[in-house]
């Protein structure tokens, strides 16, 4: 018997005896039972992430800090800048300090872009400046 000959007989006892296994034996049910087991409620573990609302908070916090980071800084600057200053004025004039009693400006009037723009109506006022005492004038009643 030749080899194709062979094949021709065989394959068909060989298909047969496969689906007699499988299907008659119950083993396709044993395969497709353990399969459903495999694919129930699986336990997953995976890293949650933080929510976002933590992820903001901690953004913000590196901001604010970052800005704190730079406002001191800035401050370090200009007190040198103003030391610097103070030791070249006084050099020229013979160790007399210029500003001795002196406090700093207040802001000036904002800038506008008109006579019609609108201003605050204390714009320029030092905010340490008490005002006029008005309790003397006899309105706010007895």
């Amino acid at each position: 018997m030749k080899r194709d000959e062979l094949k021709q007989v065989l394959k068909p006892l060989i298909k047969q005896c496969i689906k007699e296994v499988i299907f008659d034996d119950g083993v396709l049910s044993g395969i497709i039972t353990e399969i459903v087991k495999g694919l129930g409620p699986r336990t997953l573990v995976a890293e949650s992430a933080p929510p976002p609302q933590a992820k903001e908070e901690a953004i913000n916090r590196d901001r604010q800090r970052l800005r704190e980071e730079s406002n001191r800084t800035h401050r370090k600057e200009m007190e040198e800048q103003r030391q610097q200053l103070s030791e070249s004025v006084s050099e020229r004039f013979n160790g007399v300090n210029l500003f001795e009693g002196v406090s700093p400006m207040g802001e000036g009037p904002a800038p506008s872009s008109g006579p019609t723009a609108p201003s605050s109506p204390l714009a320029g006022v030092d905010p340490s400046d008490p005002g006029v005492d008005i309790t003397k004038l006899g309105v706010f009643g007895k």
